[in-house]
């Protein structure tokens, strides 16, 4: 779907109706710490209410729109299959792209897709080649039976398998998450909008936590503090984006219109609401896929 069509429907059908809904870790939230740069033991420590954990990444966590999207399907998969072990993703990475952004990849879009997957969770997902050769898999199936599942950067098809990181496994056990919507994250994605992703998860999460009727951000918490990614902005252009991004997230949810509000010269003012409602029995979730 377009922009257009994709705001029409978030404002018609709830996540649930529209298989969408999706959760994002809390610990990669407050503060925004997308990419998560690596140290020297290439591990990454982070801290909440929640617990301690070591998030693992070899060479930090990449920026931009496909890690947001992939990290919050993949730990919606933690949320859906409780047990312990690994997950079948996707037939291959042509269809997981699909799932994740709306649309079919092309060559450069289709590769860098695959290169960010692969730094996303280095220790939670691998690849996995089939063995068997095309003709066995086509052999009684149809000769194009496979032919538009086939990641494109190999000789062999791909599925995506996910294993999920014991201390990741562990935050969602105890609902360290944030419900989103998965098309939310494809408007930012269509409109190029990296900021957008980040300032629309971090408001699923602080409207529905905000112990008061309101709460107030000064543009340089939310700057040095909260949205960390941005550091190397100084505060005027962080202002600018910052506005220019919560603009786009009101046009998809026009009821934050008198729920947030961003003052030119003084900060952030935040009215307690709901941006995504969630079904509570997480068994009555249907698959993405």
């Amino acid at each position: 779907m377009n922009t257009a069509e994709l705001i029409a429907d978030i404002q018609t059908r709830t996540p649930i109706e529209a298989r969408t809904l999706v959760h994002y870790p809390r610990i990669l939230i407050d503060p925004c710490v997308v990419p998560l740069g690596s140290t020297d033991d290439k591990e990454a420590r982070a801290k909440n209410r929640f617990s301690v954990t070591h998030l693992y990444c070899p060479d930090g966590l990449p920026f931009g729109h496909y890690a947001r999207l992939q990290i919050a399907y993949l730990t919606a998969e933690i949320v859906k299959n409780k047990s312990a072990g690994e997950y079948f993703i996707s037939r291959s990475i042509r269809k997981f792209f699909q799932i994740c952004t709306g649309l079919n990849p092309g060559g450069a879009t289709h590769q860098r897709f695959v290169e960010v997957l692969a730094r996303v969770l280095a220790t939670t997902f691998y690849f996995e080649t089939l063995a068997t050769p095309m003709s066995v898999l086509s052999r009684g199936r149809g000769a194009l039976a496979y032919r538009d599942n086939l990641g494109s950067f190999g000789p062999h098809p791909q599925q995506v398998i996910f294993q999920p990181s014991e201390a990741l496994t562990q935050l969602v056990a105890k609902k360290a998450y944030t419900p989103i919507d998965l098309r939310a994250l494809q408007i930012f994605r269509n409109e190029d909008l990296v900021l957008a992703h980040d300032i629309y998860i971090y408001l699923c999460n602080k409207l529905f936590k905000l112990r008061g009727p309101k709460a107030f951000l000064t543009w340089s918490v939310l700057h040095k503090n909260v949205f960390t990614n941005c550091s190397h902005l100084n505060l005027n252009q962080f202002k600018q984006r910052f506005r220019t991004a919560l603009g786009l997230i009101k046009e998809v949810y026009p009821e934050l219109k008198d729920k947030v509000f961003a003052d030119t010269d003084d900060g952030l003012t935040l009215r307690k609401c709901v941006i995504v409602s969630v079904e509570k029995d997480v068994s009555k979730l249907i698959r993405v896929m």
